[in-house]
């Protein structure tokens, strides 16, 4: 499952506008429930992020096997990591 042009946008918007990563987390598990979500420390990912927002680092995961990877682009991903840079909590 691959995470289409409209949901990349509700990603996209709510990584911009969330003051913490629990807001960001929560509000796109309500409007995206059927993508896996996972939030961590910016410092935990040795990965280039995809995108930079205020706070946050977007990375796509690839949850199709037992363990998550991360993935490089949204066609392969079907998952979320948000990682909290320490300019938001």
């Amino acid at each position: 499952m691959a995470i289409t042009n409209e949901e990349f946008a509700i990603i996209e918007h709510t990584a911009a506008a969330a003051q913490t990563l629990p807001e960001a987390l929560a509000i796109l598990r309500a409007h995206l429930p059927h993508l896996r979500w996972r939030g961590c420390e910016a410092a935990d990912i040795d990965e280039e992020p995809y995108r930079q927002y205020p706070g946050l680092d977007l990375h796509f995961l690839d949850c199709s096997g037992h363990c998550l990877k991360l993935a490089h682009e949204p066609a392969a991903a079907s998952g979320v990591l948000l990682a909290r840079r320490a300019a938001i909590c």
